[in-house]
């Protein structure tokens, strides 16, 4: 039990009707059902968060928005008949901001921890213009170092890095082996395939 602008927030509820054994039913339905929430609310969004299979950005936004109504339903506060009715909004309204924070949190969280990588390595293509925009340092720090040589077990040369006066360019001389060894293009494409899983 807590208090808020001077009323006390908590399990009671608005008088009512009815017998206090009825009250006293009613009161231990709504804190199951509070519990129950936050515990769906938690396990949510650790689903979302540490999913192994990488769910898409409309299911995640699917449930965080679940998840912050569970969370409403978790916080929201019972505030008795005694209280007045602009303490009752001002209590929700900041309820209701708070929870949005938590919300914008958790997202953050995703997108700064969860899907640091992701987002670090991430290239776009601009539609109007056709230009790539990608992140400038990691580009150059992919230009700078030297890439080494990929070999079969055979030993045969799968990709070399041939330099053209200050230019280097990587070439792949078996055209079969395409599909596993990938390509290295930082400024037009990224990387895939060996090159990316050899990268670092």
């Amino acid at each position: 039990m807590g208090e808020a602008f001077g009323y006390p927030i908590g399990p009671s509820v608005p008088e009512a009707n009815g017998s206090p054994g009825s009250r006293r039913i009613t009161i231990a339905l709504l804190s199951l059902l509070r519990r129950v929430a936050a515990l769906i609310f938690v396990a949510l969004i650790a689903y979302g968060l540490w999913s192994r299979d990488g769910i898409s950005d409309g299911r995640w936004l699917a449930i965080l928005g679940t998840g912050w109504l569970l969370l409403l339903v978790a916080l929201w506060p019972t505030l008795p008949a005694s209280v007045p009715t602009f303490a009752r909004t001002t209590i929700r309204t900041a309820l209701l901001i708070a929870t949005v924070f938590v919300v914008l949190a958790v997202q953050l969280l995703r997108i700064q921890v969860v899907q640091r990588q992701a987002t670090v390595d991430r290239v776009a293509t601009d539609p109007r213009s056709g230009e790539v925009i990608a992140n400038a340092r990691i580009q150059i720090a992919d230009l700078e170092g030297r890439r080494g040589r990929i070999f079969d077990r055979n030993g045969a040369i799968l990709a070399n890095t041939v330099f053209e006066g200050d230019t280097a360019r990587r070439i792949y001389p078996d055209p079969e082996s395409a599909y596993v060894v990938g390509y290295f293009s930082p400024l037009l494409y990224g990387k895939a395939g060996l090159e990316a899983s050899y990268d670092g």
